[in-house]
């Protein structure tokens, strides 16, 4: 099919070279170039359009932002202005668009049919702010969270709350960066002392041809039983390596790993802070507990975090990330990651995660949860019905296979993030519009109230640009004992525990390190991580 092909119209049969030249005055110059062939896909069929699409190459652009501009901060920080609403910005976008629809003579005529009436002012209703927390660190030291929601620097210089010494541990790079790595290794030494980490010196492991072969065999060769953590600096940002690389440690010879490109040490006003977080990332990989919360619950509890992955390259494939809780205080988690095949339920995979969840709890703590919560994302809304109807049922029949008796209480809450809906705090008697701050918490008004469940929405993260999206959390089974601020005041709490980011994160952090695992299974790994890393967090 070229150009010059031709196609139906009401008028009768016309090329594409003559329809592009009378709707849009546009000159296809070369005529016999291929056209591109777009075929609807399951779900657009479902919705109706059932004929394809063809584009002529020439005057067909590539969308989107390449890697390169997404890495380039000045470009991202220009294209954050035009690209982030501020909230009076948004309400002034609003209120432009409610003055076109209400002034067009031909909408108010179709509304008016219809009975309806598009209202020129923003819905106003009355939140809450739930308490903010105390973080608690080794050594006694404590921060007391406010409306930034940020403890990096109490992160950075106190002690975690169980370090992991280094012994025995091995840098990989390339020879020529040998004295980016003496930098990078001293500033490790410094910052490590504050937060009661020991540091003894690595074994470096230079590589003199930068290529993939010469990286594996290297990384093969420097693993060992008693080594704990394989440190690799690139040169350069390369998929293809960094796969190869998490391939080795998290499969073949599984270990602790973390990954560096060169650029990101190299930066002396910055080596520092980042020093201080690869630190820290290094310490939870070792199965370190960096910070926690107090939760004052009654009941031994479990809360499980569930997302899922969609791999683009084979549609019919998912990736579901399970990460629980192995203590009271939510700072120990076992991950584990299923593939779920085509023609598979997601929920038979997930029972087999919750079996061997249960069961590592149990022999940790000599006793059994009596109160589990699972926060689930990757749900869409026309499926919450399922999940009460279907998957719950499903993980309540687990407990038979821990005890014949064994039945704790179960909650399953699920998280939304990409919602609509916008938050709007006033100030100055309502003339000026700023973002609500971290806590804020609205369980009315705006809330869908579906029958038979509750529903809240919540602010948790602190943003600096744009306008802040909260998180719609819909609790659609509960057999616990709380309350409803309590069960907002715990999932709070919890987007605290997030060892990646010193502050808040828009979900609970177990959501949160589902969703990574299930990343790095889906899109790096190709496969599950071996069960020998479950408790270390080798996702972050």
């Amino acid at each position: 099919m070229t150009p010059m092909s031709t196609f139906e119209t009401p008028k009768g049969a016309m090329n594409f070279r003559d329809y592009y030249k009378k709707s849009y005055d546009l000159d296809i110059k070369c005529l016999n170039q291929p056209m591109l062939i777009h075929r609807p896909k399951k779900k657009e069929m479902r919705q109706g359009q059932l004929e394809q699409i063809c584009l002529v190459p020439e005057i067909t652009y590539v969308s989107g932002l390449t890697d390169e501009l997404r890495e380039n901060h000045i470009i991202m920080k220009d294209l954050a202005q035009f690209m982030k609403a501020t909230p009076m910005e948004r309400k002034r976008a609003i209120d432009t668009f409610v003055q076109r629809v209400n002034t067009n003579p031909n909408i108010r005529r179709h509304f008016e049919e219809w009975g309806l009436e598009l209202d020129t002012k923003l819905v106003q209703y009355y939140g809450k702010t739930l308490p903010y927390e105390m973080v608690y660190f080794g050594g006694g030291v404590t921060h007391q969270t406010d409306n930034r929601c940020d403890w990096t620097r109490e992160a950075t210089n106190s002690p975690v709350i169980t370090p992991v010494d280094l012994n025995c541990w091995a840098i990989v790079y390339i020879d020529r960066d040998v004295q980016t790595i003496k930098s990078f290794l001293q500033c490790y030494l410094k910052v490590a002392q504050p937060m009661g980490i020991q540091v003894a010196q690595p074994r470096l492991v230079p590589i003199k041809m930068d290529n993939n072969e010469n990286w594996v065999r290297t990384l093969k060769q420097t693993i060992t039983p008693s080594l704990q953590v394989v440190v690799a600096v690139f040169g350069t940002k390369r998929t293809d390596r960094y796969n190869a690389f998490k391939r080795i440690c998290c499969m073949e010879h599984p270990i602790p790993s973390q990954g560096i490109v060169r650029k990101t040490i190299s930066n002396e006003k910055k080596l520092r802070s980042v020093t201080q977080k690869i630190a820290l990332q290094i310490n939870v990989k070792l199965g370190g507990e960096l910070w926690s919360l107090k939760i004052p619950l009654k009941q031994k509890l479990m809360v499980i975090g569930i997302d899922v992955f969609h791999n683009p390259a084979k549609r019919s494939q998912s990736v579901a990330g399970f990460v629980c809780s192995l203590n009271q205080h939510c700072t120990r988690y076992y991950t584990r990651v299923q593939f779920q095949m085509e023609n598979q339920e997601l929920i038979d995979a997930l029972k087999i995660c919750f079996i061997d969840a249960l069961k590592r709890y149990y022999e940790i703590n000599h006793y059994k949860p009596e109160q589990v919560i699972v926060y689930r994302d990757g749900v869409g809304e026309g499926r919450l019905q399922m999940v009460e109807d279907y998957e719950v049922p499903q993980l309540k029949s687990v407990f038979e296979h821990i005890e014949p008796n064994y039945s704790p209480k179960l909650s399953v809450v699920i998280c939304h993030k990409r919602i609509n809906s916008r938050m709007f705090l006033h100030l100055n008697g309502g003339r000026e519009l700023a973002n609500p701050p971290p806590a804020t918490c609205v369980d009315h008004t705006i809330t869908k109230k579906p029958e038979g469940w509750f529903d809240f929405l919540l602010v948790s993260q602190h943003v600096r640009q744009g306008t802040v999206t909260p998180t719609h959390y819909i609790v659609v089974h509960d057999e616990s004992e709380l309350t409803r601020e309590q069960f907002q005041r715990l999932t709070y709490k919890l987007t605290h525990m997030y060892y990646n980011w010193p502050g808040t994160v828009r979900v609970p952090a177990p959501c949160q390190y589902a969703h990574k695992a299930a990343y790095l299974s889906g899109e790096n790994l190709k496969a599950p991580a071996s069960s020998l890393l479950a408790e270390t967090l080798y996702c972050l």
